[in-house]
Protein backbone atom coordinates (compact mmCIF):
# COMPACT_ATOMS: atom_id res chain seq x y z
CA UNK A 1 0.00 0.00 0.00
CA UNK A 2 0.87 3.15 -0.56
CA UNK A 3 2.57 5.30 2.21
CA UNK A 4 0.15 7.63 3.28
CA UNK A 5 1.92 11.19 4.67
CA UNK A 6 0.42 13.24 7.51
CA UNK A 7 -2.04 15.96 6.95
CA UNK A 8 -3.98 17.37 10.10
CA UNK A 9 -6.63 18.71 8.02
CA UNK A 10 -8.25 15.47 6.71
CA UNK A 11 -9.89 14.02 9.89
CA UNK A 12 -14.04 14.00 10.33
CA UNK A 13 -14.14 16.25 12.93
CA UNK A 14 -11.34 18.93 11.73
CA UNK A 15 -13.33 19.06 8.68
CA UNK A 16 -16.32 19.75 10.36
CA UNK A 17 -14.91 22.45 12.14
CA UNK A 18 -14.25 24.38 9.43
CA UNK A 19 -17.56 23.89 8.01
CA UNK A 20 -19.01 25.46 11.04
CA UNK A 21 -16.22 28.00 10.95
CA UNK A 22 -17.01 29.37 7.29
CA UNK A 23 -21.06 29.24 8.75
CA UNK A 24 -20.35 31.44 11.86
CA UNK A 25 -18.59 33.49 9.69
CA UNK A 26 -21.02 34.13 7.06
CA UNK A 27 -23.47 34.78 9.38
CA UNK A 28 -21.80 37.33 11.11
CA UNK A 29 -20.83 39.10 8.06
CA UNK A 30 -24.83 38.90 7.31
CA UNK A 31 -25.57 40.33 10.88
CA UNK A 32 -23.56 42.00 11.70
CA UNK A 33 -23.98 41.60 16.04
CA UNK A 34 -21.81 41.91 18.27
CA UNK A 35 -22.87 38.47 19.23
CA UNK A 36 -22.47 37.08 15.87
CA UNK A 37 -18.95 38.23 15.82
CA UNK A 38 -17.89 37.20 19.09
CA UNK A 39 -19.17 33.11 17.53
CA UNK A 40 -17.18 33.02 15.04
CA UNK A 41 -13.47 33.95 16.70
CA UNK A 42 -15.07 31.60 19.30
CA UNK A 43 -15.01 28.53 16.36
CA UNK A 44 -12.19 30.28 14.42
CA UNK A 45 -10.24 29.56 18.01
CA UNK A 46 -11.45 25.89 18.59
CA UNK A 47 -10.87 24.94 14.56
CA UNK A 48 -7.31 26.48 14.98
CA UNK A 49 -6.26 24.62 18.34
CA UNK A 50 -8.38 21.39 16.37
CA UNK A 51 -5.89 21.38 13.35
CA UNK A 52 -3.00 22.09 15.51
CA UNK A 53 -3.51 18.94 17.67
CA UNK A 54 -4.38 16.47 14.46
CA UNK A 55 -1.08 17.83 13.29
CA UNK A 56 1.03 17.23 16.10
CA UNK A 57 -0.55 13.74 16.61
CA UNK A 58 -0.53 12.87 13.00
CA UNK A 59 3.18 13.61 12.78
CA UNK A 60 4.03 11.33 16.13
CA UNK A 61 2.22 8.50 14.30
CA UNK A 62 4.59 9.32 11.43
CA UNK A 63 7.98 9.46 12.99
CA UNK A 64 7.65 6.63 15.15
CA UNK A 65 6.44 4.47 11.60
CA UNK A 66 9.97 5.05 10.08
CA UNK A 67 12.84 3.37 10.70
CA UNK A 68 16.40 3.59 9.96
CA UNK A 69 16.34 1.62 6.86
CA UNK A 70 13.87 3.26 5.36
CA UNK A 71 14.16 6.81 6.47
CA UNK A 72 15.87 8.56 3.02
CA UNK A 73 13.39 7.30 0.98
CA UNK A 74 10.33 9.40 2.87
CA UNK A 75 12.45 12.66 2.02
CA UNK A 76 12.05 13.76 -1.40
CA UNK A 77 7.74 12.87 -0.99
CA UNK A 78 8.52 15.00 2.39
CA UNK A 79 9.17 17.97 0.60
CA UNK A 80 6.82 20.43 -1.55
CA UNK A 81 8.09 20.09 -4.79
CA UNK A 82 9.40 23.26 -6.47
CA UNK A 83 7.15 25.25 -8.73
CA UNK A 84 9.06 25.86 -12.09
CA UNK A 85 7.14 29.32 -13.49
CA UNK A 86 7.63 29.21 -17.28
CA UNK A 87 7.85 32.10 -19.97
CA UNK A 88 5.84 31.04 -23.35
CA UNK A 89 6.58 31.78 -26.43
CA UNK A 90 5.90 36.06 -26.46
CA UNK A 91 4.42 37.88 -29.31
CA UNK A 92 6.27 41.06 -30.41
CA UNK A 93 4.71 44.39 -31.53
CA UNK A 94 6.20 43.43 -34.73
CA UNK A 95 4.22 40.33 -34.79
CA UNK A 96 7.08 38.53 -34.73
CA UNK A 97 7.81 35.66 -32.03
CA UNK A 98 10.74 35.60 -29.42
CA UNK A 99 11.04 31.82 -29.22
CA UNK A 100 14.35 31.46 -27.69
CA UNK A 101 15.14 32.21 -23.62
CA UNK A 102 17.16 34.98 -24.95
CA UNK A 103 15.06 36.57 -26.63
CA UNK A 104 12.21 36.57 -24.34
CA UNK A 105 14.21 38.05 -21.93
CA UNK A 106 14.96 41.08 -24.43
CA UNK A 107 11.06 41.57 -24.76
CA UNK A 108 10.43 41.07 -21.11
CA UNK A 109 12.91 43.22 -20.34
CA UNK A 110 11.59 46.35 -22.61
CA UNK A 111 8.62 45.81 -20.76
CA UNK A 112 9.68 45.76 -16.91
CA UNK A 113 12.23 48.21 -17.21
CA UNK A 114 11.49 50.48 -19.86
CA UNK A 115 14.22 53.26 -21.03
CA UNK A 116 13.63 57.41 -19.48
CA UNK A 117 12.87 60.26 -21.48
CA UNK A 118 15.87 60.75 -24.47
CA UNK A 119 14.70 64.37 -25.52
CA UNK A 120 17.64 67.05 -25.45
CA UNK A 121 15.60 69.13 -23.16
CA UNK A 122 14.74 66.44 -20.93
CA UNK A 123 18.66 65.69 -20.80
CA UNK A 124 19.59 69.28 -20.37
CA UNK A 125 17.62 69.58 -17.04
CA UNK A 126 18.92 66.23 -15.71
CA UNK A 127 22.30 67.51 -16.10
CA UNK A 128 21.63 70.87 -14.44
CA UNK A 129 19.52 68.98 -11.38
CA UNK A 130 22.33 66.54 -11.24
CA UNK A 131 25.54 69.44 -10.52
CA UNK A 132 23.04 71.10 -7.91
CA UNK A 133 22.63 68.16 -6.07
CA UNK A 134 26.28 66.72 -6.25
CA UNK A 135 28.01 70.11 -5.34
CA UNK A 136 25.01 70.19 -2.80
CA UNK A 137 26.42 66.81 -1.28
CA UNK A 138 29.81 68.10 -1.33
CA UNK A 139 30.00 70.05 1.78
CA UNK A 140 29.51 66.36 3.45
CA UNK A 141 26.96 64.64 5.42
CA UNK A 142 26.97 66.58 8.09
CA UNK A 143 25.66 65.29 11.88
CA UNK A 144 22.83 62.98 12.19
CA UNK A 145 21.13 60.64 14.68
CA UNK A 146 23.39 57.56 15.25
CA UNK A 147 21.87 54.30 14.14
CA UNK A 148 20.39 52.27 17.41
CA UNK A 149 20.03 48.43 17.86
CA UNK A 150 16.68 49.17 18.71
CA UNK A 151 16.34 50.30 15.32
CA UNK A 152 18.05 47.55 13.31
CA UNK A 153 15.89 45.12 15.71
CA UNK A 154 12.73 46.87 14.72
CA UNK A 155 13.30 46.06 10.90
CA UNK A 156 14.30 42.29 11.43
CA UNK A 157 11.49 41.60 13.14
CA UNK A 158 9.32 43.57 10.60
CA UNK A 159 10.48 41.32 7.64
CA UNK A 160 8.53 37.67 6.77
CA UNK A 161 10.52 35.30 8.12
CA UNK A 162 9.63 33.12 4.71
CA UNK A 163 9.94 35.61 2.36
CA UNK A 164 12.16 34.30 -0.66
CA UNK A 165 16.23 35.08 -0.35
CA UNK A 166 17.85 37.53 -2.55
CA UNK A 167 20.76 36.67 -5.06
CA UNK A 168 23.06 36.22 -2.33
CA UNK A 169 20.45 33.25 -0.96
CA UNK A 170 20.32 34.49 2.95
CA UNK A 171 16.73 34.11 3.91
CA UNK A 172 15.37 36.26 6.88
CA UNK A 173 14.66 33.38 9.34
CA UNK A 174 18.32 33.06 9.83
CA UNK A 175 18.62 36.69 9.74
CA UNK A 176 16.36 36.96 12.40
CA UNK A 177 17.61 34.13 14.36
CA UNK A 178 20.70 35.36 14.36
CA UNK A 179 19.34 38.63 15.75
CA UNK A 180 21.38 38.70 19.27
CA UNK A 181 24.98 38.09 17.57
CA UNK A 182 24.28 40.50 14.49
CA UNK A 183 22.71 43.57 15.78
CA UNK A 184 26.13 45.13 16.93
CA UNK A 185 27.60 43.86 13.82
CA UNK A 186 24.49 45.60 11.34
CA UNK A 187 24.49 48.97 13.89
CA UNK A 188 27.71 49.48 12.72
CA UNK A 189 27.44 48.64 9.83
CA UNK A 190 24.73 50.90 8.84
CA UNK A 191 26.27 54.12 10.45
CA UNK A 192 29.26 53.60 8.69
CA UNK A 193 27.30 53.57 5.65
CA UNK A 194 25.48 56.54 6.52
CA UNK A 195 28.35 58.24 7.73
CA UNK A 196 30.61 57.88 3.64
CA UNK A 197 26.51 57.36 1.74
CA UNK A 198 27.36 54.08 0.29
CA UNK A 199 25.53 50.68 -0.42
CA UNK A 200 27.35 47.72 -1.71
CA UNK A 201 27.04 46.66 -4.78
CA UNK A 202 26.01 42.64 -4.27
CA UNK A 203 23.09 44.53 -2.56
CA UNK A 204 22.03 46.65 -5.76
CA UNK A 205 21.81 43.44 -7.69
CA UNK A 206 17.93 41.74 -7.88
CA UNK A 207 16.75 38.54 -9.22
CA UNK A 208 13.51 39.68 -11.32
CA UNK A 209 11.19 36.52 -12.12
CA UNK A 210 8.32 37.11 -14.48
CA UNK A 211 5.20 35.60 -12.77
CA UNK A 212 2.16 35.34 -14.85
CA UNK A 213 -0.84 37.70 -14.43
CA UNK A 214 -4.46 35.82 -14.26
CA UNK A 215 -6.42 36.26 -16.78
CA UNK A 216 -3.86 37.50 -19.21
CA UNK A 217 -2.66 36.22 -22.42
CA UNK A 218 0.67 34.45 -21.31
CA UNK A 219 2.07 35.33 -24.91
CA UNK A 220 2.04 38.82 -24.37
CA UNK A 221 4.81 40.42 -22.44
CA UNK A 222 1.99 42.46 -20.54
CA UNK A 223 0.62 39.04 -19.13
CA UNK A 224 3.56 39.13 -16.66
CA UNK A 225 4.53 40.64 -13.45
CA UNK A 226 8.02 41.42 -12.56
CA UNK A 227 8.81 39.87 -8.76
CA UNK A 228 12.44 41.58 -7.72
CA UNK A 229 14.20 39.34 -5.01
CA UNK A 230 16.25 41.31 -3.15
CA UNK A 231 19.12 41.30 -0.47
CA UNK A 232 17.60 40.02 2.97
CA UNK A 233 20.29 42.31 4.86
CA UNK A 234 19.80 45.70 2.54
CA UNK A 235 16.09 45.74 2.81
CA UNK A 236 16.59 45.80 6.42
CA UNK A 237 18.76 48.51 5.67
CA UNK A 238 16.00 50.15 3.48
CA UNK A 239 13.58 49.78 5.51
CA UNK A 240 16.20 51.87 8.49
CA UNK A 241 16.05 54.80 6.26
CA UNK A 242 12.18 54.36 5.02
CA UNK A 243 11.45 54.51 9.22
CA UNK A 244 13.61 58.10 9.23
CA UNK A 245 12.35 59.45 5.71
CA UNK A 246 8.73 58.83 7.26
CA UNK A 247 9.17 60.77 10.19
CA UNK A 248 10.59 63.74 8.45
CA UNK A 249 7.90 63.99 5.99
CA UNK A 250 5.19 62.75 8.07
CA UNK A 251 6.46 65.33 11.81
CA UNK A 252 7.35 68.37 9.44
CA UNK A 253 3.91 67.86 6.99
CA UNK A 254 5.99 67.69 4.00
CA UNK A 255 3.79 65.68 1.82
CA UNK A 256 0.31 66.91 0.30
CA UNK A 257 -2.86 66.05 2.09
CA UNK A 258 -4.20 64.44 -0.72
CA UNK A 259 -1.97 61.43 -0.81
CA UNK A 260 -3.35 58.34 1.24
CA UNK A 261 -0.75 55.52 -0.22
CA UNK A 262 1.74 54.35 1.86
CA UNK A 263 0.83 56.66 5.20
CA UNK A 264 0.30 55.54 8.41
CA UNK A 265 -3.34 56.34 9.28
CA UNK A 266 -4.34 56.83 5.74
CA UNK A 267 -6.45 54.72 3.44
CA UNK A 268 -8.41 53.80 0.79
CA UNK A 269 -11.28 54.44 2.67
CA UNK A 270 -10.90 57.60 3.76
CA UNK A 271 -9.94 59.06 0.03
CA UNK A 272 -13.18 57.64 -1.21
CA UNK A 273 -14.99 58.88 1.48
CA UNK A 274 -13.53 62.59 0.48
CA UNK A 275 -14.44 62.20 -3.31
CA UNK A 276 -18.31 60.53 -2.08
CA UNK A 277 -19.02 63.31 0.11
CA UNK A 278 -18.54 66.12 -1.97
CA UNK A 279 -20.18 64.08 -5.17
CA UNK A 280 -22.97 63.22 -2.65
CA UNK A 281 -23.02 67.22 -1.99
CA UNK A 282 -23.32 68.10 -5.18
CA UNK A 283 -26.23 66.16 -6.59
CA UNK A 284 -28.03 67.14 -3.16
CA UNK A 285 -27.49 70.98 -4.15
CA UNK A 286 -28.16 70.00 -8.23
CA UNK A 287 -24.99 70.61 -9.26
CA UNK A 288 -22.92 68.41 -11.40
CA UNK A 289 -19.33 66.35 -10.27
CA UNK A 290 -16.99 65.78 -13.05
CA UNK A 291 -14.57 62.95 -12.30
CA UNK A 292 -11.22 61.48 -14.16
CA UNK A 293 -9.64 58.48 -12.87
CA UNK A 294 -5.83 57.94 -13.81
CA UNK A 295 -3.20 55.62 -13.17
CA UNK A 296 0.51 56.15 -13.78
CA UNK A 297 1.43 53.06 -15.51
CA UNK A 298 4.83 51.34 -14.46
CA UNK A 299 5.23 53.83 -12.03
CA UNK A 300 8.58 52.33 -10.18
CA UNK A 301 9.82 51.48 -13.25
CA UNK A 302 9.82 54.96 -14.97
CA UNK A 303 11.38 56.91 -11.88
CA UNK A 304 14.36 59.02 -13.26
CA UNK A 305 17.15 58.84 -10.19
CA UNK A 306 18.64 62.69 -10.75
CA UNK A 307 14.91 63.84 -10.74
CA UNK A 308 14.25 62.01 -7.69
CA UNK A 309 17.61 62.77 -5.52
CA UNK A 310 16.65 66.87 -6.57
CA UNK A 311 13.02 66.51 -5.32
CA UNK A 312 14.54 64.90 -1.83
CA UNK A 313 16.77 67.85 -1.65
CA UNK A 314 14.19 70.07 -2.36
CA UNK A 315 12.23 68.67 0.22
CA UNK A 316 14.53 69.72 2.73
CA UNK A 317 15.77 66.17 3.67
CA UNK A 318 19.18 65.69 5.18
CA UNK A 319 22.34 65.39 3.12
CA UNK A 320 23.23 62.09 5.00
CA UNK A 321 19.76 60.42 3.73
CA UNK A 322 20.18 61.92 -0.30
CA UNK A 323 23.75 60.67 -0.11
CA UNK A 324 22.82 56.90 1.03
CA UNK A 325 19.73 57.23 -1.33
CA UNK A 326 22.26 57.79 -4.66
CA UNK A 327 24.44 55.27 -3.40
CA UNK A 328 21.23 53.06 -3.75
CA UNK A 329 20.01 53.80 -6.77
CA UNK A 330 23.33 54.06 -8.73
CA UNK A 331 24.50 50.86 -10.79
CA UNK A 332 21.54 48.57 -10.20
CA UNK A 333 21.75 45.33 -11.52
CA UNK A 334 18.41 43.01 -12.72
CA UNK A 335 19.02 38.92 -13.22
CA UNK A 336 16.17 37.99 -15.22
CA UNK A 337 15.46 34.85 -14.81
CA UNK A 338 13.61 33.04 -18.28
CA UNK A 339 12.74 29.32 -17.80
CA UNK A 340 16.34 27.70 -17.14
CA UNK A 341 18.55 30.71 -17.90
CA UNK A 342 19.39 34.04 -16.39
CA UNK A 343 20.12 37.14 -18.28
CA UNK A 344 21.93 39.76 -16.56
CA UNK A 345 21.49 43.81 -17.28
CA UNK A 346 21.95 47.32 -15.97
CA UNK A 347 19.01 49.18 -14.55
CA UNK A 348 19.24 53.05 -14.65
CA UNK A 349 15.23 53.86 -14.02
CA UNK A 350 13.23 53.51 -11.43
CA UNK A 351 13.16 52.12 -7.62
CA UNK A 352 13.35 48.37 -7.07
CA UNK A 353 10.56 46.72 -6.75
CA UNK A 354 10.02 44.55 -3.48
CA UNK A 355 11.77 46.92 -1.56
CA UNK A 356 10.41 48.61 1.61
CA UNK A 357 11.68 52.28 0.72
CA UNK A 358 10.19 52.29 -2.63
CA UNK A 359 6.58 53.01 -2.07
CA UNK A 360 7.69 56.09 -0.07
CA UNK A 361 10.38 56.94 -2.75
CA UNK A 362 7.73 57.45 -5.20
CA UNK A 363 4.96 59.37 -3.27
CA UNK A 364 8.10 61.58 -3.08
CA UNK A 365 8.56 61.77 -6.37
CA UNK A 366 4.96 62.71 -7.63
CA UNK A 367 4.44 64.95 -4.87
CA UNK A 368 5.05 67.70 -6.31
CA UNK A 369 2.67 66.80 -9.38
CA UNK A 370 -0.47 66.98 -6.45
CA UNK A 371 0.79 70.64 -5.71
CA UNK A 372 0.44 71.42 -9.41
CA UNK A 373 -3.04 69.57 -9.07
CA UNK A 374 -4.42 71.43 -6.40
CA UNK A 375 -5.33 74.88 -7.71
CA UNK A 376 -7.16 73.54 -10.75
CA UNK A 377 -9.04 70.60 -8.98
CA UNK A 378 -9.89 68.33 -6.35
CA UNK A 379 -7.70 65.37 -6.38
CA UNK A 380 -7.05 62.26 -3.97
CA UNK A 381 -3.90 59.96 -5.20
CA UNK A 382 -3.03 56.89 -3.13
CA UNK A 383 0.08 56.02 -4.40
CA UNK A 384 0.08 55.54 -8.82
CA UNK A 385 -4.16 55.64 -8.55
CA UNK A 386 -4.77 59.21 -9.11
CA UNK A 387 -8.69 60.51 -8.45
CA UNK A 388 -9.44 64.07 -10.11
CA UNK A 389 -12.75 66.04 -9.82
CA UNK A 390 -14.37 68.99 -10.20
CA UNK A 391 -18.13 70.81 -8.99
CA UNK A 392 -19.83 72.90 -11.69
CA UNK A 393 -23.20 74.16 -12.40
CA UNK A 394 -25.54 71.23 -13.52
CA UNK A 395 -25.97 72.71 -17.46
CA UNK A 396 -23.51 74.37 -19.61
CA UNK A 397 -19.74 73.19 -20.90
CA UNK A 398 -16.95 71.45 -18.88
CA UNK A 399 -14.80 73.53 -16.84
CA UNK A 400 -11.63 74.01 -18.58
CA UNK A 401 -9.61 73.44 -15.24
CA UNK A 402 -10.02 69.60 -15.70
CA UNK A 403 -8.48 70.03 -19.46
CA UNK A 404 -5.66 71.73 -17.87
CA UNK A 405 -4.98 69.38 -15.43
CA UNK A 406 -5.09 66.38 -17.59
CA UNK A 407 -2.42 68.57 -19.89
Amino acid sequence: AAQVYPKGHTSQQVAFARKHMRRMLHRAQRLGTVLDWKLYRRSRCRFTSMVRKAKTLAWRDFYASVNKSDMWQHIPRLLKPHQRIRVEDLQMDDGEWAQEDAAKAEVLKQRFFPPGPASQAFQHLTSQRSLEVTTWLADGVGDFPAVTEQEVHRRLTAMRAHAAPGPDGIVARCVQEAAPTLLPVLRQLFQQMLEEGTHPASWRVARVVPVPKPGVDPHLAKGYRPIALLSVLSKVMEGLVKDRLNHILESEHRLSDQQQGFRQGRSTELALWRFVTSATSALKTRKRCVAVALDIERAYDTVDHTALLWKLKSKGIPRYLVAWTRAFLADRKAQLVVNDAVFPFDVSVGVPQGSPLSPTLFILFIDDLLEALEPLVWIQAFANDLLLWIITAYRGAYPPEVQQALR
